[in-house]
């Protein structure tokens, strides 16, 4: 389709509306392109005022297309700014609605639009690490060192947030969108692969209450909670904990998400893991996690429940593994000892490698007073950890590292949103 021409004596922001478009046409998702470049370079304050005026075109060709123009006229008092007739104004132009159909054809291009700020928030940190890479962008290079300072972060969190506007005016609803909710299932798995925790409460949030009958949203934010409270992120969590001299508070914590001590993330992880299971109650995965957080509470009786109901048969073999390794350490904290033994062992035979099961089994060979068995154990432990065969993790290094292998799958399923739709 063509694109309008700006025109000289437009308005600057009818200038960037304008080009907006021909950008989202342009851009070849997945790509680093120009169309990438260019519309990182935007500051914030100007993404903003597309958004509004993205909105401002939604409405208009909503109104002209659904009912007569007289009575699009009758009711222009109503809607304020979408001008007369089957025309609308945009700052010191207005344009036909036939006009305005050549570059905004409805969902399609607010699904690429999203597509396209995905793409600026995935490529920001790149931007940042390497500026002088950008292909001699001189106003790109300026927008992302501000005042003398880095701000991709917060330049990547804004284009999620504009790509999630411009999902909001998908019709007839954003929340009843598979796109859309790719969409945001493929950003989550993103920035969880990239460990960019602080975009994601936001991200979470907005995505919870645009699909509140999907467990997507609540199984990822119990995975977040679940991180805030591992024992990496608490210890440095406390080396970042703001330091009090005097009557001035002086924070060393420059940038990062809000994270609770670790009794009340693990509450908030229960929660969410409640909530995916209610909408999902075959979810293994989340079931499992329910069954490890319960017993990080201290709850072994519940979390034995939680992981003895989890149904092997139909599992992977690394949640089947996760199953055997948490059951294990719930016998062992109620005491069952044998049971616990045999868990472990379980776990030891699906991942022969595994370093996690055979320690385990070494302390409890050791606890019963075998002390020929606990060597033999960390033998093995040694044994494996020579082995050239350490190609496979083991799944428990992996727990808290959510979407590590989906992630890169989810995003280009993304990126083919609103190309033949």
């Amino acid at each position: 389709m063509p694109a309008l021409s700006a025109q000289s004596k437009d308005h600057p922001s009818l200038v960037r509306l304008l080009r907006w478009f021909e950008l989202v046409e342009l851009h070849s998702p997945g790509a680093r392109d120009s169309a990438v470049v260019e519309v990182a370079a935007w500051p914030s304050r100007d993404l903003e005022t597309l958004v509004d005026d993205v909105k401002r075109i939604r409405t208009f060709v909503d109104v002209v297309s659904h009912e007569s123009v007289a009575l699009q006229e009758a009711r222009e008092a109503a809607i304020a700014g979408l001008g007369t007739g089957a025309t609308i104004r945009l700052y010191n132009r207005r344009f036909a609605v036939d006009t305005i159909e050549k570059i905004f054809h409805g969902n399609q291009t607010l699904r690429r639009g999203a597509v396209l700020h995905a793409d600026a928030g995935v490529f920001v940190a790149e931007y940042t690490a390497d500026k002088a890479a950008l292909i001699n962008n001189e106003s790109l290079k300026a927008h992302l060192l501000e005042d003398g300072r880095s701000v991709g972060v917060r330049q990547g969190s804004l284009h999620w947030r504009i790509g999630a506007q411009l999902l909001d005016l998908v019709k007839p609803n954003p929340g009843g969108d598979a796109a859309t909710l790719l969409w945001y299932r493929a950003v989550s798995a993103f920035l969880f692969r990239e460990k960019r925790l602080s975009e994601l409460p936001d991200h979470l949030e907005k995505a919870r209450d645009l699909f509140p009958k999907d467990p997507f949203p609540f199984l990822d934010s119990a995975y977040l909670h679940q991180m805030y409270a591992s024992p990496a992120i608490q210890a440095a969590v406390q080396d970042l904990r703001p330091t009090i001299t005097g009557n001035t508070k002086k924070s060393r914590w420059l940038v990062g998400p809000p994270v609770e001590p670790r009794i009340i993330e693990l509450g908030r992880a229960e929660k969410f893991l409640r909530d995916a299971l209610s909408r999902q109650p075959g979810n293994a995965e989340a079931r499992i996690r329910l069954g490890h957080t319960l017993g990080e509470l201290g709850r072994h009786k519940e979390a034995a429940a939680q992981l003895r109901a989890v149904p092997r048969p139909k599992l992977n073999r690394s949640l089947v593994y996760l199953a055997e390794l948490f059951l294990a350490r719930e016998e062992q904290a109620l005491g069952r000892l044998s049971e616990a033994a045999q868990h472990y062992q379980n776990a030891a035979t699906l991942y022969p490698t595994a370093q996690s099961p055979r320690i385990a089994l070494s302390f409890l060979s050791r606890q019963s007073g075998n002390r020929a068995a606990a060597s033999q154990h960390l033998e093995d432990v040694t044994r494996v950890s020579g082995s050239t065969n350490m190609a496979e993790p083991d799944p428990w290094w992996l727990y808290y590292q959510p979407h590590t292998e989906d992630a890169d799958a989810l995003v280009a399923r993304m990126r083919q949103i609103g190309r033949t739709q």
